[in-house]
Order: structure tokens, then C-alpha cells, then sequence
């Protein structure tokens, strides 16, 4: 899903980026914040999608509620998540040559739109849906935009 290339985008700052802090999460291989910032002058609705290498799509932002997170004008939201590996691919993880993909998609809309509609499970569907998630810590013109991240996760023994 792309950005309509019709209309006017609403004005914000849309920030991911990897954070040290894994808040005691053991099983995290990284954590990442995402800051988004409403640069517009009315309220916009942020939703954030987990695309995952087993073709799964989780709602990540927000957690709970189907529609999008408000954010009111000149104000900021901020959230941490977790990547932890799949339990499937923990001997893989241990390899050398191991890489994972996450992609988080990042919708901003300035009405009310719920998107757990594109939600997909994981292809291996008799595993529960806690096996493959992000884990999020805490929690007239129709403009929509959407924003991603690649976040590839590599093994212990390979660097970038």
C-alpha cells in the first residue's frame, strides 16, 4: 500500500529508530522507539502495521484499539516496541548467516480509520499468535499517507 499521489499530505514528523533500552525484555534481539510528531493543524490518526517475514500483519500501534491512535496538533506521541526471534527460528538465529525482515508500515490519516482489517496471521497459524510479534511495551480531502521501516535483524556472529 502506497501514498495516493491525489490530494495534500498533512504536515508531521515520523521518527524509528533503534533505542538500547530493552526494558528487561529478555527475549528482545532489539528494541525501537517510534516518534511521531502532528505538524498539522487539525487531528491526525496514526496506526502502525507489522509486516513479518511469515507473512503475518500484526497491529502493533495501537496495541488494543482498532482505530488509529489521535494525536492532536503540535503535539507528539511516542512508543517503544520489542523484535524478538521466533522460537521456530531460534537455531537458525544461532547460524552465521541468519536475517530477519521486519517491515513496520506507518499510517497517518486525518479521520478515524481502522485497520485491523489487514491484519494476517502467521502462515504457520497453528502456532499461537503470541509466536511471531512485535511487542509493544506499553502501548473533504480524504489525506492518508503511508511511511516504512525495514528493520532487518541479523545473528549473533554476523555485522553490518
Amino acid at each position: 500500500m502506497k501514498t495516493p499521489s491525489d490530494g495534500l499530505q498533512p504536515a508531521f514528523r515520523l521518527r524509528i529508530e533503534e533505542t538500547g533500552d530493552k526494558g528487561g525484555n529478555k527475549d528482545a534481539v532489539s528494541s525501537w522507539k517510534i516518534s511521531f510528531e502532528n505538524l498539522h493543524s487539525k487531528i491526525l490518526f496514526v496506526t502502525a502495521l507489522n509486516l513479518t517475514l511469515l507473512y503475518g500483519i500484526q497491529q502493533i500501534l495501537p496495541y488494543q484499539e482498532g482505530y488509529g491512535v489521535p494525536v492532536e496538533p503540535n503535539k507528539n506521541i511516542e512508543d517503544i516496541f520489542d523484535i524478538e526471534v521466533p522460537r521456530s527460528l531460534a537455531k537458525a538465529y544461532s547460524g552465521s548467516s541468519f536475517m530477519m525482515r521486519d517491515v513496520v508500515k506507518v499510517f497517518t490519516a486525518t479521520e478515524r480509520i481502522d485497520f485491523r482489517d489487514y491484519e494476517l496471521r502467521i502462515l504457520e497459524d497453528t502456532v499461537p499468535h503470541s509466536f511471531r510479534d512485535m511487542k509493544p511495551r506499553k502501548a473533504n480531502v480524504r489525506a492518508w499517507c503511508v511511511e516504512d521501516k525495514d528493520i532487518v535483524t541479523c545473528s549473533v556472529d554476523q555485522s553490518y
